[in-house]
């Protein structure tokens, strides 16, 4: 059952994000960081302050747990945020109109030129997300 292709994709891909993590965790101990809100910052000192309490192993699956909570919590708010948007279509109009508004190459499918400061005009897009959280 351990070699069947699902098995060893799964080992291949948790791998891979193993040696990704390990990469971005030397490279902090190397550069180090000032940023007091990143956690493999704030795991890489507390490890170098007390290195008997945080492992290696710790802080890799410390930031893992981050890194899938962070993708489950967001595939739970997109599945409620278009639930949401397919149940009210007068509140997805609305968003339409605003996000084309503040954003006129959306109107034309292209939002790859969509920047920063349009998004953060976007008021009811704001409302929106916070009330489907």
């Amino acid at each position: 059952i351990l070699c069947n292709p699902a098995s060893l994709k799964f080992k291949k891909a948790l791998a891979e994000v193993d040696g990704r993590l390990k990469y971005l965790t030397e490279q902090y101990r190397r550069t180090g960081s000032s940023d007091r809100h990143n956690l493999l910052a704030l795991l890489i000192n507390a490890q170098k302050e007390n290195p008997d309490h945080f492992s290696d192993t710790d802080i890799r699956d410390q930031c893992a747990t981050m890194v899938f909570a962070a993708f489950e919590t967001t595939t739970i708010f997109m599945q409620w945020f278009w639930y949401s948007m397919d149940e009210r279509v007068e509140i997805r109009q609305k968003l339409c109109q605003e996000i084309t508004h503040a954003a006129p190459c959306t109107a034309t499918g292209d939002s790859s030129t969509i920047t920063y400061g349009q998004v953060a005009e976007m008021s009811y897009l704001s409302m929106v997300v916070k009330e489907v959280m």
